[in-house]
């Protein structure tokens, strides 16, 4: 009965709002693909919509790589692979475990990190898999990893994504939703994927580029979050649609 109600109140709230703000037009995909009626409200209600990426202030780690892997007994030359969110099916944390398993038969020296509560789906039962649970100091684990993976099965405009950006970290991500507005922008830094195979392949292919390589997908990563999503730039783009309606 209540999902009945927040059903007919998110209906009645784009038939009857004056204008309609999404991030960008991935971000719909969800919506698309979770609510039959989307695609006629939509339909009915397009002159309403504008789009503006999100912004956010620079994310800033408290520790460095050193301390970190060294906190959780991860040997210093590893290949690491950061994640941060929930651990359910809809944020792909299942599918990353699936990932995990093929990379450890195939990287000798991978490592995974992942951060957040070990609810309602638990950890991999191995010494290369590190569950670290809630944490305040997220943006370290992210700065610390060689790449960060965002799997999500669905997802609007996941803000993860844009904080490895702030970080400079390279992303391999599931080609769903909001994430294909990096795809669509060609951030040289972000690898989607459509399976768990093409996954462990790009991984694979990013563990092996060299140190100048590297560095240049991180730096292509930061200056797109530097140029299109900080604070000042959201606040940019959205009074500059404002002034307009």
């Amino acid at each position: 009965k209540l999902y009945n109600k927040l059903e007919i109140i998110d209906e009645y709230a784009f038939n009857n709002a004056d204008y309609i703000m999404f991030p960008c037009i991935e971000a719909e995909e969800p919506y698309y693909n979770n609510w039959d009626k989307y695609s006629s409200i939509h339909k009915n209600n397009v002159k309403k919509y504008f789009y503006v990426p999100t912004g956010i202030k620079m994310c800033v780690p408290v520790n460095d790589r050193n301390k970190i892997v060294s906190s959780y007994n991860i040997p210093n030359d590893s290949f690491l692979i950061s994640y941060v969110g929930r651990h359910n099916t809809i944020k792909g944390y299942d599918k990353l475990q699936l990932i995990a398993k093929k990379l450890f038969n195939e990287l000798n020296n991978v490592q995974f990190i992942i951060a957040g509560r070990e609810y309602p789906l638990v950890g991999l039962n191995d010494s290369r898999w590190h569950e670290i649970g809630w944490t305040k100091d997220a943006y370290s684990i992210l700065s610390a990893s060689n790449v960060f993976i965002l799997p999500n099965k669905d997802t609007y405009f996941d803000l993860i994504f844009i904080e490895a950006l702030s970080l400079g970290k390279i992303i391999v991500a599931s080609n769903t939703g909001g994430n294909k507005f990096f795809a669509r922008n060609k951030v040289e830094g972000v690898f989607l994927y459509n399976d768990i195979n093409e996954a462990v392949e790009i991984i694979k292919k990013i563990s092996c580029i060299d140190d100048k390589e590297r560095i240049k997908l991180e730096q292509n990563n930061k200056a797109f979050y530097l140029r299109y999503l900080t604070t000042t730039e959201f606040l940019k783009s959205y009074l500059n649609i404002i002034e307009k309606l």
